[in-house]
């Protein structure tokens, strides 16, 4: 058996200093119910990771639901006016790599490996992944 996991990266556009993005970000996950709680208070945390520009920021946390992940990443994208890049490895099997934009136009998949479903192997659109 293998391992299955997601990592999710979220283009930063306008490069917002970390804290305003972070308040962004807090802002779509109280529209969903979410409350801002301290570490002890906490039942998880999410974590952000800025490269060097803030061009891009990993999201993750150890009690992300993958069904949630799924979910959650395409409104980010709207939510934000932004793109992100969803990218799971199923049970060591098969990468799948998902750009969710603004609209839906703007959506791709990129599917390596064995996936379980034969239907599922994409090769995505290069015009949509380019500019990334």
């Amino acid at each position: 058996m293998g391992t299955t996991f997601s990592t999710i990266q979220i283009q930063n556009p306008n490069k917002a200093p970390q804290q305003q993005f972070k308040e962004l970000l807090c802002k779509f996950f109280e529209a969903k119910g979410l409350v801002p709680a301290t570490e002890e208070d906490a039942q998880f945390t999410y974590w952000l990771a800025f490269n060097e520009d803030n061009g891009w920021v990993t999201l993750g946390s150890g009690g992300y639901d993958l069904g949630e992940v799924h979910s959650d990443v395409p409104e980010i994208a709207k939510d934000l006016n932004t793109r992100c890049v969803l990218t799971s490895v199923w049970d060591s099997d098969f990468l799948e790599v998902k750009l969710f934009g603004s609209s839906p136009e703007q959506n791709d998949m990129i599917v390596a490996g064995q996936p379980y479903d034969a239907d599922m192997v994409s090769e995505g659109n290069p015009e949509l992944w380019k500019p990334l």
